[in-house]
C-alpha cells in the first residue's frame, strides 16, 4: 500500500466533525491553520480499488432457516420456534412472514417468544408428551 501525502481524496476527513470548514483554528488560541486538512494516511488508488472489489464481489450469506439443532445443544432440545409454532400460532405466523422479509426482525421476534419460554415450563412438558405420543 502506497502512502501519499498530496493526493485529494474523494472520502470524507476521518479528523473532521460535523460543522468544520477546511481552515482550522485552534481551540485555545487565535492562530488560524490556513493549511487545508488532509488524513494522516492517504489509500493509494490501488488500495481503494482493493476495497471495492471486496465490497463489491463479496457474496453475501442468507439464511431463510434456522438449523434443527445448534452445535453443542443436548439430545432433548426443543427448537423454541416449534414451541412457537404450538402455542402461539399467531406470533408463530408473524415470525414466518419475518423471517422471509427480514431475518433481524424475525429473530427478534424469536428471541422475544423464547424469553417467555422459564415462565411457562408447561409448554415444554406438554410438547415432549406430544412428541412422544406422536412418534410411532
Amino acid at each position: 500500500m502506497k502512502i501519499a501525502s498530496s493526493l485529494p481524496s474523494p472520502l470524507p476527513k476521518l479528523d473532521m466533525r460535523r460543522g468544520d470548514t477546511e481552515e482550522r483554528t485552534f481551540r485555545q488560541g487565535q492562530l488560524p491553520v490556513t493549511r487545508p486538512v488532509t488524513d494522516l494516511l492517504e489509500i493509494s488508488a490501488e488500495g481503494r480499488q482493493l476495497a471495492e472489489d471486496a465490497i463489491l464481489h463479496h457474496e453475501a450469506y442468507r439464511y431463510d432457516s434456522l438449523p434443527d439443532k445448534p452445535n453443542g445443544a443436548p439430545d432433548d432440545y426443543i427448537n423454541p420456534a416449534d414451541l412457537m409454532k404450538r402455542f402461539e400460532p399467531e406470533s408463530h405466523e408473524k415470525f414466518q412472514e419475518a423471517m422471509n422479509n427480514n431475518a433481524a426482525e424475525g429473530l427478534s421476534l424469536l428471541l422475544k417468544f423464547a424469553r417467555q419460554i422459564p415462565k411457562h415450563p408447561d409448554w415444554i412438558e406438554t410438547y415432549r408428551k406430544e412428541r412422544e405420543s406422536s412418534e410411532p
